[in-house]
């Protein structure tokens, strides 16, 4: 999957897949991003993208939860432009009704995951929305934070 970045004030998005919130333990921990889940939360995601993400408990510090998910349609590839809006346009929704904030209100992040030219060949339709911070230090679920 490929991370898709937007600017937000004094915010950069960076892109992400669903991560899972497990205790980490020897590399259990290490999952691929396609294998997320909604809820789970993840450690930094590197600016490119990456495929396999870092699982990290929720109630611990982590960068990133996932918090919404959607699959794009159609049997030809759309491109990436044409992913990265509608992208963007599903998860600044789902952020606010997540957080009760809007994106650019909050002094968190949004950033996901969207298929690639060549996951989509293979079957790839899972964009993931996540919410946090590029930097670290979230605690908790964001789940209704407000901020």
């Amino acid at each position: 999957m490929r991370p898709i970045r937007h600017a937000l004030p004094l915010a950069l998005l960076a892109a992400v897949t669903l991560a899972a919130c497990a205790e980490p333990e020897a590399d259990s921990n290490v999952v691929d991003a396609y294998s997320l889940q909604l809820g789970q939360c993840t450690g930094e995601i590197p600016a490119g993208g990456a495929d396999r993400l870092t699982l990290l408990d929720c109630a611990g510090e982590h960068s990133w939860e996932a918090f919404a998910q959607t699959e794009a349609t159609g049997a030809k590839f759309p491109g990436n432009a044409e992913l990265t809006k509608d992208a963007g346009e599903f998860c600044e929704a789902a952020f606010e009704e997540f957080t009760g904030v809007k994106v650019s209100k909050s002094k968190y992040a949004l950033t996901y995951l969207e298929p690639t030219e060549e996951t989509w060949a293979a079957g790839d339709r899972a964009i993931t929305c996540l919410a946090g911070k590029a930097s670290g230090g979230v605690v908790g679920s964001l789940e209704s934070v407000g901020e």
